[in-house]
């Protein structure tokens, strides 16, 4: 009977020293944001679906991160073609698309992880005929192969900056891989520095191949001759290439 209390005992020590143990480790987390982003309460909220869902439930003005496509439209065009199936990701209530419809690209699919958002676009622009999909990009939502182009505008970002941010921005690059087709290109429209994104993107890790990208990267710089009330910003165009792994 001692003995069954004596082990007894120890799980419940083993417990809470497990609890302490990730208490420590969100804290560390939570200090890392801190570090990275000068609004850290809001930044670590990026990654959450009510977040979003307040954020296009208020006035339903529409949000047009970094540059509309008429801006991107000289670069990113570069590495994608009219007839392509392209994905936008994190597509909120951007009116890019529609302006990237009238442009010729008719083959568009969007996602965003917000309700809210897809709710008012199948409004706003039922005049399109899209695909407008409330799924989270961090899990297995679509066929392998599906897509010849992802195309990302602020999603990476957003995904990067809550506090689990990295785990889920490595599950986000593996489903663009995953999606993409054998010569598809992952086009991430960025605000951070190019060293920063290159750290994901160009990830490779020799005891994990499995999670290792493939990649070839090109980096573009925007927003040095556009309109002073856009942000600058990158472009991160990367092509699947094969390698051994």
């Amino acid at each position: 009977m001692k003995n069954l209390f004596k082990k007894q005992s120890d799980e419940v020590a083993e417990i809470e020293e497990l609890g302490e143990l990730n208490e420590r480790v969100d804290a560390k987390l939570l200090e890392e944001v801190q570090e990275y982003d000068a609004v850290p309460s809001e930044a670590a909220s990026y990654g959450k679906t009510t977040f979003w869902d307040e954020r296009y439930a208020g006035d339903g003005e529409v949000v047009e991160w970094y540059h509309p496509w008429g801006n991107l439209a000289p670069t990113l065009t570069q590495y994608m073609d009219e007839q392509d199936e392209v994905l936008v990701c994190g597509c909120g209530n951007s009116e890019m698309s529609v302006d990237m419809y009238d442009d010729g690209f008719e083959n568009i699919v969007n996602a965003d992880i917000s309700k809210v958002a897809i709710h008012q676009v199948t409004e706003i622009y039922k005049a399109y005929p899209m695909e407008w999909k409330s799924i989270d990009l961090t899990r297995e939502e679509f066929p392998e192969e599906k897509f010849d182009v992802a195309l990302d505008k602020a999603c990476l970002d957003s995904i990067a900056c809550n506090l689990r941010g990295v785990v889920n921005a490595e599950n986000y690059l593996q489903q663009m891989d995953r999606l993409l087709q054998p010569e598809g290109a992952f086009i991430c429209v960025s605000f951070a520095p190019p060293e920063e994104r290159l750290e994901l993107l160009e990830y490779w890790d020799i005891d994990q191949p499995a999670k290792c990208l493939a990649w070839d990267v090109h980096v573009d710089t925007i927003g040095e001759s556009s309109p002073s009330n856009f942000h600058p910003a990158v472009t991160c165009s990367c092509s699947r290439v094969w390698v051994h792994r």
